[in-house]
């Protein structure tokens, strides 16, 4: 069973969010760090140890909402030439309970969030 574990914070002095991941694939543990783009998403720039090759590779992820229920995660690897080739792509959707409870949503440039997931989709959280 694939397993795997993601920090996700944002750092006030920097002002930029910050990633960890790692999972039973691979020896390394990948960091990236995330800036908020005009739009609302979060375009996250980082790197990993790539246990197939033996190399470092370049990683660019956009993170979307495009509602207060919605997240949808687009990972790249970045090539040599800078081209990008899209390598997963994730969509999280909240489960809606019984009781409809009220969904407030952070400052734009403030707040954490975290969240579990396998390669499916499935998983917790809608940080923003």
């Amino acid at each position: 069973t694939f397993e795997g574990l993601v920090t996700v914070g944002f750092d006030n002095i920097t002002k930029k969010f910050q990633s960890t991941w790692a999972d039973n694939l691979g020896t390394g543990i990948s960091m990236s760090l995330g800036e908020r783009a005009k739009d609302g998403s979060i375009v996250w720039e980082g790197s990993f140890s790539d246990a197939m090759t033996g190399t470092v590779k370049k990683t660019r992820e956009i993170h979307t909402f495009p509602n207060d229920n919605e997240w949808k995660i687009e990972s790249f690897e970045v090539g040599p030439d800078g081209k990008a080739i899209k390598t997963m792509e994730i969509a999280y959707a909240r489960i809606q309970a019984s009781k409809t409870l009220p969904v407030t949503r952070p400052a734009v440039n403030s707040g954490t969030g975290s969240g579990t997931g396998s390669g499916t989709g499935s998983g917790t959280g809608l940080g923003k």
